[in-house]
């Protein structure tokens, strides 16, 4: 499959934006977040919308006893982008209070705006030798956008690793892909507002020198780097997958292949 000319084709996905500059990344991540739980009351405060959000947390809570139920941030901030660290600010949420304000925020937008948004983290594997992208694929029997190709990660639970980006990436790298790149760094933060996310991602972005994913085959995709344009342009790849990748690609070591900030940015003003 060929395109004459991708650059014009490829449009800024919907629901997608960054937060940070684009090719910059950092070492560190930095995330200060209180001791105290968000109240829904304090987080939903003069909105009527708050009924609405316990009724369907209520609902979540039965219909899907099994689901997370525990703590997570969000509601984040960005304190700083300065040197190679990023500074970021958080509450702690509710899960099943998160998934119920997603679940009115897409009945109500121009009401519920982006709060109690969650704060996660999500990845991206790049082998130098083969020139090639290695990204998870969701169960083919998952309720929601079943086998398409994700990005691994997940929320920052201040219960799972300290909710440390790097820590989380790395569990979840090995998990999903079989992987343990040597040296990871984060490439910023992903804004991702749809039907199915109400999130703010960290990317995180490793490199591993042929050596492919050990998990079973149909457990990860593999990108070649003269392919991603048909990846972009196609319908198989999550909202995390899709901003993942636009923000790897926007790093000066791809310019060589016909990216870079610039190409990216002007497909993100498109």
């Amino acid at each position: 499959m060929g395109f004459e000319d991708p650059q014009e084709k490829i449009t800024k996905p919907e629901g997608i934006g960054f937060e940070t500059p684009l090719g910059k990344t950092f070492q560190s991540v930095d995330i200060d977040f209180p001791e105290r739980d968000l109240a829904i009351k304090d987080a939903f405060k003069e909105h009527p919308e708050l009924k609405g959000v316990i009724a369907k947390a209520r609902d979540f809570k039965v219909e899907s006893p099994g689901a997370f139920n525990g703590i997570l941030l969000g509601n984040m901030g960005v304190k700083s982008t300065e040197g190679d660290s990023l500074d970021l600010t958080a509450e702690k949420l509710h899960y099943h209070i998160y998934f119920a304000a997603h679940e009115l925020r897409q009945e109500q937008p121009e009401k519920m705006e982006e709060r109690y948004a969650a704060l996660s983290t999500c990845g991206i594997v790049y082998d130098k030798t083969r020139k090639c992208f290695y990204m998870s694929v969701r169960p083919s029997d998952s309720q929601e956008q079943a086998s398409m190709v994700d990005a691994p990660g997940g929320v920052l639970n201040p219960d799972f690793e300290d909710a440390d980006p790097f820590a989380t990436i790395k569990n979840r790298f090995d998990k999903k892909l079989g992987l343990q790149p040597a040296n990871i760094v984060s490439m910023g933060l992903e804004r991702i507002f749809d039907a199915h996310y109400s999130l703010y991602n960290v990317a995180m972005y490793g490199e591993v020198e042929d050596k492919a994913p050990t998990t079973e085959e149909g457990q990860f995709e593999t990108i070649p780097l003269d392919k991603v344009e048909e990846f972009l342009l196609g319908d198989r790849l999550t909202s995390p997958a899709r901003a993942t990748i636009l923000l790897t690609l926007s790093q000066d070591q791809f310019e060589e292949s016909g990216w870079g900030k610039e190409r990216v940015k002007k497909i993100m003003e498109s």
